[in-house]
């Protein structure tokens, strides 16, 4: 089943550093080769909306420049795998959650090391 999944630092108010779109989109690009990708900008919104096939799976999914966050729609398992790479993005000294956002509003924080199995279980 594919639900919606938000992740995205939880202390972004405090920021210090700047995610640029292009730099995300060639990072997805490395990741994930022959992925769909599209830089956007509407008023002061920017960012990178894009599609990949992750095994048998299409995921979708969206980076907002601003927020500094993805929305995913996928599978746990694929979302969670975009989780673990979007957290080498964001540096360690920033807390990065992943909520789904149709059933289980708990965020649960992604570490260093956090597993996609560990994402799984907490999330489903």
């Amino acid at each position: 089943m594919s639900v919606e999944y938000m992740i995205i630092p939880s202390e972004i108010q405090t920021f210090e550093f700047v995610l640029k779109s292009e730099y995300v989109m060639a990072e997805l690009q490395k990741r994930w080769p022959g992925i769909e990708a599209k830089l956007y900008s509407e008023g002061k919104s920017s960012g990178v909306s894009w599609t990949v096939w992750i095994e048998d799976y299409l995921a979708v999914g969206d980076f907002s420049e601003e927020r500094r966050s993805l929305v995913v729609s996928a599978p746990i398992t694929y979302a969670a795998m975009i989780a673990i790479w979007y957290r080498k993005l964001i540096p360690l000294r920033y807390k990065l959650v992943i909520v789904d956002t149709l059933v289980n509003f708990t965020p649960f924080e992604i570490q260093d090391d956090t597993t996609r199995e560990e994402i799984v279980n907490a999330l489903s």
